[in-house]
């Protein structure tokens, strides 16, 4: 497996890894280690498909992927245990990294998770699965700005067309992963909610709304 692009944040005593959302990268957590640099040294992966990491090959689970390739960082198999951290799609990947190796992780925050699943049956899922629909409609016809417009409008609360045309560009590039985390997010397919998993982690964890 290719390893993840990486950068580095602060120079504190406690190691920490941190998984950036969906179409981000990295980097995004440059502002949050200004408050932390004397606290925590951190590691921000681009995870697969994202950044300056490898292209997604389109095989397997993609999230189940993700957590693979962060379950082979250096920081995953040697040293402290981390304090990792996750923010939506990367908390549900993080969630999942978690379960696989509850050894290695100090401590979990999860910020905004987009378990979706854990709604399934209750009437926000399904609205949730209604305000998807123009990303869903656009996709299927092979409209990727259309898709990415729609998908930035619930999600990100972001003026496309006034968003510079690279911005624009890179995330339609990428809008295809919205739907490859959709198993994960939407069906559970890493197991996070199966009975015993969430109550048998250990681990001190702080959910953010």
């Amino acid at each position: 497996m290719t390893p993840l692009h990486t950068q580095s944040y602060g120079g504190g005593p406690e190691p920490a890894l941190a998984l950036h959302c969906s179409l981000a990268h990295g980097g995004e957590w440059a502002g949050v280690m200004e408050f932390l640099m004397d606290d925590l040294t951190l590691a921000a992966p681009d995870l697969p498909g994202h950044g300056k990491s490898a292209d997604w090959d389109g095989t397997g689970d993609f999230m189940g992927r993700c957590a693979q390739a962060v379950l082979a960082m250096p920081e995953m198999r040697s040293g402290e245990p981390v304090h990792l951290i996750g923010h939506s799609g990367g908390a549900v990947i993080a969630l999942q990294v978690a379960q696989a190796r509850p050894d290695r992780v100090r401590s979990l925050t999860l910020i905004e998770p987009t378990l979706f699943a854990a709604a399934k049956g209750t009437p926000v899922y399904d609205a949730t699965l209604d305000l998807f629909a123009p990303y869903e409609t656009a996709l299927d016809a092979g409209n990727l700005d259309a898709a990415s417009e729609a998908f930035m409008a619930v999600w990100g609360n972001t003026d496309w067309q006034g968003m510079e045309p690279r911005q624009r560009k890179r995330i339609a590039e990428r809008i295809h992963l919205i739907r490859a985390s959709h198993p994960a997010l939407y069906h559970d397919s890493g197991g996070v909610l199966d009975a015993g998993r969430l109550e048998g982690m250990g681990m001190p964890v702080t959910l953010i709304a």
